[in-house]
């Protein structure tokens, strides 16, 4: 009986001590897991080692098979100029299409977008150095000053995703000698691209113009740029579809061989012929034919360019010390005389306010509009205007921003900032208005937009703030 017990006893102090065991280890488990939801780090990271690298990058940027019985009608796609806020748009449409990317990030637009980068990593996206400030390189003679471009946004890289670039793009595509000696010294594969979507150039905004540049020019191997503006997020799904419809795969970068593995293949011949597309002087758009000239219009939801095709003339465009991105922005040529000076004035005053949109045409406007739809707006009524019935169609109108709220693009904080501030007590010396006042929307047909403003000359501006109307009202009774 005495046995018996001892038995019972040392079985009771087993399981206790087992089930103790399996207590900890799990609360131990639970803690590693919201560890890493901390550090914003997916659980389901692919492993390196399930991605068989398979292809190689040749000196003129196109991705090759290293097994010559490998399918060639194959393609890259890279995306340049994140982090932004277009980047979880971007990333979503490639998770949905199971397409991998790399996205070249320059690392000051780390700052803005914070985590963005881990986001990616743990999606298991692939990222590139894009240089620190999207610094033209070949022009930069202080070779120390390169070298930092590229090894600040090397650090902010390996920071946030634990390892260190495999590629290296240089802004503008422009390089010398020393660039390309220490990239490699810095063990990253040198990139260009070979096709692009052209999207720095103002025709590019339109779809089919967008996807053409791309799907009408494909070739074996070719690398394709994309930018991380607003129409890669809104043209990205069908220019997938358009590149499968020719026959191509879009390849996982991360099944290039990496950099040591590249030397293997210094002696195979590669052609020397630069095919990539280099960025030339921005355009805008040039009117199709003589229109009438229609700067004070009273345009709104009930009255409309009398010419859906207008295009004032004049257009030229922004310089990228007044815009937020190196998007093509467009002003006729007073309203941008005179917004240069007003920014001017902001950054002396201690302000910096950067333009996210300018001119769009008729049919860039219908695409944001059903862009917004095909997204679930329920306000697009309210916050986006009808093709042919937008302010941004008369050329004069610009969105701006500030670099208090991190540069955030149409936000309703923005009425809360010192650039706004400044805004209402300045802009109408220079000839620029809100078209959409606070507690108007009964009287303009939108929502309040302290972001939105539109040029209407200096006389105009300072009658015009010192009445009641709004502005569609104002402009109305011009015409009386």
């Amino acid at each position: 009986m005495r046995i018996k017990y001892i038995l019972y006893s040392i079985l009771s102090i087993g399981i206790i001590i087992i089930v103790s065991g399996l207590f900890l280890l799990q609360k131990e488990l639970k803690r590693s897991e919201a560890s890493l939801r901390t550090q914003n780090v997916s659980l389901s990271i692919p492993k390196p080692a399930e991605v068989k690298p398979m292809y190689r990058i040749t000196r003129d940027a196109r991705i090759v098979p290293i097994d010559t019985d490998m399918d060639t009608h194959i393609v890259l796609l890279t995306i340049d100029d994140g982090p932004s806020v277009h980047t979880n748009t971007i990333k979503d449409i490639l998770k949905k299409r199971n397409i991998g990317a790399l996205f070249f990030i320059n690392g000051n637009r780390n700052i803005l977008h914070p985590e963005i980068i881990q986001h990616l990593h743990a999606d298991g996206f692939e990222i590139g150095n894009h240089t620190q400030t999207h610094r033209n390189l070949k022009k930069e003679t202080n070779q120390e000053i390169v070298k930092k471009e590229i090894t600040m946004t090397t650090d902010i890289i390996e920071h946030e995703t634990g390892s260190r670039p495999q590629f290296f793009r240089p802004p503008y595509g422009e390089f010398t000698p020393f660039v390309r000696s220490f990239v490699q010294s810095e063990k990253m594969i040198f990139m260009n691209w070979v096709i692009s979507s052209k999207d720095w150039e103002s025709d590019s905004k339109e779809k089919d113009v967008f996807i053409g540049n791309i799907v009408n020019n494909l070739s074996p191997g070719a690398t394709i740029l994309i930018h991380e503006h607003l129409e890669s997020s809104m043209y990205l799904d069908d220019l997938i579809t358009g590149i499968h419809a020719k026959g191509y795969t879009i390849v996982d970068p991360r099944m290039i061989i990496s950099f040591e593995e590249h030397q293997n293949y210094e002696g195979v011949p590669v052609s020397t012929t630069q095919t990539l597309t280099k960025k030339p002087k921005p355009s805008c758009p040039a009117p199709r034919k003589k229109y009438e000239d229609q700067s004070l219009l009273d345009i709104d939801k009930t009255v409309g360019l009398p010419d859906i095709t207008y295009i004032p003339k004049e257009l030229g465009y922004l310089t990228t010390t007044t815009t937020f991105t190196e998007s093509t922005f467009c002003l006729t040529k007073d309203a941008r005389i005179m917004l240069e000076k007003m920014l001017a004035a902001a950054k002396k005053d201690g302000y910096t306010i950067r333009v996210t949109s300018a001119f769009r045409s008729y049919e860039y406007q219908e695409t944001i509009r059903a862009y917004n739809i095909a997204r679930g707006n329920k306000n697009v009524d309210m916050a986006v205007a009808l093709p042919g019935h937008s302010e941004h169609q008369l050329g004069t109108t610009v969105d701006v921003t500030g670099k208090s709220i991190n540069y955030q693009t149409t936000a309703q904080n923005f009425k809360s900032t010192p650039e706004y501030t400044w805004l209402t007590e300045h802009a109408h010396l220079y000839g620029f208005v809100e078209s959409y006042p606070k507690d108007k929307e009964a009287e303009t047909g939108y929502m309040y937009e302290p972001w939105h403003y539109r040029y209407i000359g200096v006389d105009h501006a300072d009658t015009y703030t010192k009445g009641t109307d709004t502005l569609n009202i104002y402009l109305r009774n011009l015409k009386k």
